[in-house]
């Protein structure tokens, strides 16, 4: 409140608030607060009085001298608020002198006190001057914040307008592209441009659009699993020649038509950014083989994931010439012993797990799942909600690191981890995972 009495500005911020919402009966005045201010004043000059108190007792009545210095104290207590910093510590150390039973302390103090309440009144007016100046044409103030409503209006109206343009061409987000519903020459183009934004650290993940409920939103019948794969071999091979070749060209095949196609500038990664799918049928793997950097690949253990790494190479190796890196997905959880990691599975799992969530998630994945998976529902069903279907890495520091040896010498060459709590997960796996990974030469 007695910062408030200062700041007559505080109160413009409730004004232009009032503008902004439209009210027609907004005001620039804002009360004096003379009452506060005059208040604060005379605590100024009570504390004056004190002084000259002080003064008087300073040599000959120490007790009544320690008296008046506690009142002092309290009633700076009090205007700790609207006291400089700079103030505070030289009346600190004059308290402290008369304490001690110094001369001439309250005298000094007195009329410290008397400056300052000269200063509050003054600091007060030339405050009242600043809002006067600043508010004197509300016709200005309110012009202004009409344009920025106009402004927000015609950015919500092009938005509008963009997402009628592109009905016929939903997207997802960039990073992540169904090719079938997200037009390439667009797509090639932002991931250029995300690209230089980034500093040349972006990459693209593409998904064949697996999800027959959510492609059927946007009214486009699913394609058949392989023929979804041959699209996507059709787009990014459409998108790489965007990223490489100079000039227009003419682009026409099976799936796509692009005549005088053009993309500049070209992405800052040469040839282009790092493409990622996750393909663990054999036409999802030949994809990858041919056209990614890193295939993501859903195991059940760690040895399965390994298989499939290896065959996924031998195609990019033996029919493209290239070499693909291969990385699964798994999640932690680290205990001081094996039983409690085991147990806290049990807890968020069994006793805290969302299942009617992931039924209706399998639902998705598998038409009713339930009948459809039989015994096998639960055990998967639970492993979704541990991990979201991910290699589980369960036990002690040691034991991790063990299980993470043992993926590298599967041949994977990387891993997705997740956390029931990422902020407590990483911070262990910062101080405690990691010096042992760099110990197992898993980490330079």
């Amino acid at each position: 409140m007695l910062r408030a009495a200062l700041d007559p500005l505080t109160g413009l911020a409730g004004v232009l608030r009032a503008v902004a919402a439209g009210d027609p009966y907004a005001s620039t005045s804002v009360p004096a607060r003379r009452d506060e201010v005059g208040e604060i004043a005379a605590a100024f000059e009570a504390l004056r009085a004190s002084g000259l108190a002080l003064g008087r007792h300073e040599t000959r009545d120490r007790l009544a001298r320690e008296r008046v210095i506690a009142v002092i104290r309290g009633n700076l207590a009090r205007l700790a608020a609207v006291l400089d910093p700079a103030e505070r510590a030289a009346v600190e150390a004059l308290l402290r002198r008369a304490e001690a039973g110094a001369e001439g302390g309250g005298q000094v103090l007195a009329e410290a006190f008397g400056r300052m309440a000269e200063g509050v009144l003054d600091r007060h007016g030339r405050m009242d001057g600043l809002l006067a100046e600043r508010t004197r044409d509300l016709e200005t103030v309110r012009a202004a914040l009409d344009q920025r409503v106009a402004f927000d209006r015609m950015v919500e109206e092009l938005e509008v307008a963009r997402r009628l343009q592109m009905a016929s061409l939903p997207t997802e987000f960039p990073t992540r592209p169904s090719f079938s519903l997200h037009a390439e020459m667009r797509a090639a183009k932002e991931v250029a441009t995300i690209d230089h934004i980034s500093g040349g650290r972006f990459g693209l993940n593409i998904v064949a659009g697996w999800n027959e409920r959510e492609i059927a939103m946007f009214g486009i019948p699913q394609k058949e699993h392989d023929v979804r794969y041959d699209v996507a071999d059709d787009w990014i091979s459409l998108c790489k020649e965007l990223w490489t070749r100079e000039g227009e060209f003419d682009y026409y095949s099976t799936h796509f038509k692009s005549p005088g196609a053009y993309s500049e500038p070209k992405p800052i990664q040469r040839p282009h950014p790092v493409l990622m799918s996750a393909g663990n049928s054999a036409r999802g793997q030949q994809f990858a083989a041919q056209h990614t950097d890193i295939n993501f690949v859903v195991a059940k253990d760690i040895p399965t994931a390994g298989e499939i790494a290896a065959n996924g190479r031998r195609i990019a190796r033996e029919q493209y010439g290239r070499r693909l890196q291969v990385f699964a997905q798994a999640y932690v959880v680290c205990r001081e012993t094996e039983k409690e990691a085991k147990e806290f599975v049990e807890e968020y799992v069994q006793r805290q797990g969302d299942w009617e969530g992931v039924r209706n998630l399998l639902d998705v994945l598998v038409p009713n799942s339930k009948s459809a998976l039989g015994d096998g529902w639960e055990s998967l069903a639970a492993n979704l909600i541990a991990g979201y279907g991910a290699i589980p890495l369960v036990g002690t520091a040691e034991q991790i690191v063990d299980k993470l040896l043992a993926f590298h010498k599967a041949g994977l060459d990387g891993l997705t981890l997740s956390w029931v709590n990422y902020d407590d997960g990483l911070a262990q796996f910062g101080d405690k995972l990691l010096p042992m990974l760099r110990q197992a030469g898993l980490r330079e």
